[in-house]
């Protein structure tokens, strides 16, 4: 993963971490990883991808969604 994926994934999981209650973790969860989450943002510029690049950033936004999943 490259170093913007580190940085993604860390601050989402110290933005986890900090939170107070399961709300907070719930809305985090929604503004992460539903339909208008940034997970699904970075899904959206694979469009922009050529074919031969696509493969990896799949790859890499589907590594960190497992990640985030399992940490929810």
């Amino acid at each position: 993963m490259s170093i913007q994926w580190e940085e993604l994934k860390s601050q989402i999981l110290a933005d986890i971490a900090k939170a107070a209650s399961s709300a907070e973790i719930e809305k985090l969860k929604v503004d992460v990883l539903w339909k208008k989450g940034q997970v699904q943002a970075l899904m959206q510029q694979m469009k922009t991808l050529l074919p031969e690049e696509r493969k990896e950033f799949g790859k890499s936004v589907n590594e960190l969604k497992q990640t985030l999943e399992k940490e929810f």
